[in-house]
């Protein structure tokens, strides 16, 4: 059985979704914020037809990078 970084997420909101996850200089996602975010990244990738197709990333290491990415894998 496979399992994916966003299973691991999925189970980690449910229990943990007001702990922070990650920081940077400029803020701060709890783990329940960093869920919507890379759902939102998905669902806006998904409605430009992004779906299995290479997406690329260019960000500073920052909390938002993270979010990002997790959207990326999140939208397939």
């Amino acid at each position: 059985m496979a399992v994916f970084v966003t299973d691991y997420l999925d189970e980690v909101v449910k229990r943990y979704a007001e702990k922070a996850a990650f920081c940077d200089e400029q803020r701060s996602l709890t783990f329940g914020g960093l869920y919507e975010e890379a759902r939102q990244t998905a669902a806006a990738l998904l409605g430009y037809g992004w779906f299995r197709r290479p997406v690329a990333l260019f960000f500073e290491k920052s909390a938002a990078c993270i979010a990002a990415e997790l959207g990326v894998v999140y939208s397939g």
